[in-house]
């Protein structure tokens, strides 16, 4: 897998792991649920065919 993905999939990552603990536990999202599902399809099809 070539570098710029790999960054690419490790940012979404972390973003999402952020924007979940604020939904979840914080009760303060910072992105609309259109916006998390974007980039969560994003990451899903980076992923894809990765074993990811």
């Amino acid at each position: 897998m070539e570098h710029s993905k790999q960054q690419r999939i490790r940012e979404l990552t972390d973003r999402l792991n952020r924007c979940r603990y604020e939904y979840y536990n914080l009760n303060a999202p910072s992105l609309t649920d259109a916006e998390y599902d974007a980039l969560f399809d994003e990451l899903s099809a980076l992923g894809k065919g990765n074993g990811i």
